[in-house]
Formats: C-alpha cells, sequence, structure tokens
C-alpha cells in the first residue's frame, strides 16, 4: 500500500522551483547566505563564468505566479578576489530574474529557475 501512496503523491501538481546564482564577472566570488542569521550552507565558491544552485523546493502551487525568489535568504556575506564591494542585494527579490516553464498540463506543473546574476557592474571596487 505505501508504494500506492507514493505513485499517487507523484502525479499531484504543483511548482519546483530552483535558487541559482551566476557571476558573469572576471573574478571570483565567495559567498555566505544566511536565513534570520543563521548561516544556510557552506561557503559558495563562483568562478568567473559560472553558476551554482543554491536550492530547490517544490510546493502545490499550480498558479504559475513567479515564486518569491529571495524566500529564507535575508543577508549574504560577499568576498571578492582583487577586492571590491557587491552593491547588488541578494534578499531583495526584484534582483533575481526568473524562467518559468509549464512542464505539465495534466495535474499543472511549473518549474521555475530564480537566477541571482552578478555583473560586473554589481561590483564597487
Amino acid at each position: 500500500m505505501p508504494f500506492i501512496a507514493l505513485l499517487l503523491f507523484s502525479c499531484d501538481g504543483g511548482s519546483d522551483t530552483s535558487r541559482e546564482i551566476e557571476n558573469k564577472t572576471d573574478k571570483t566570488i565567495k559567498m555566505l547566505l544566511f536565513n534570520n542569521g543563521i548561516q544556510r550552507s557552506d561557503t559558495l565558491i563562483l568562478k568567473p563564468d559560472e553558476r551554482q544552485q543554491v536550492s530547490i523546493e517544490s510546493d502545490n502551487d499550480t498558479s504559475g505566479d513567479e515564486p518569491d525568489c529571495a524566500d529564507r535568504i535575508d543577508s549574504a556575506q560577499t568576498f571578492i578576489d582583487g577586492g571590491g564591494e557587491l552593491t547588488k542585494l541578494i534578499q531583495w527579490d526584484r534582483n533575481w530574474e526568473v524562467e518559468t516553464e509549464k512542464v505539465k498540463d495534466v495535474p499543472v506543473r511549473y518549474e521555475h529557475t530564480c537566477v541571482f546574476i552578478i555583473r560586473p557592474g554589481d561590483i564597487d571596487e
């Protein structure tokens, strides 16, 4: 019987949201992400032109509306090789780009990819 329950659950509609950080600069960037003052994970090391996933989650939302990309990220510490300060705030939802794709019609399922892109103009040297 547990197998049947798992099979039914996997057919539910909803959304999957992936959060990624992309470094489009020529510098290596190290980041620590925080939620309520607690470090979320190990230090991210983003080499130039590298993109890394920082989280993925699923929910039952079938509306297709854009997710809150900065959810559970209230601050970050950033270290830029060669110096400089990141002026773009990761905790502001408007600083994230969202790609949404409807991957299934019945039941409805969406995949959202939130990307925080760091560009050369986002670093104050």
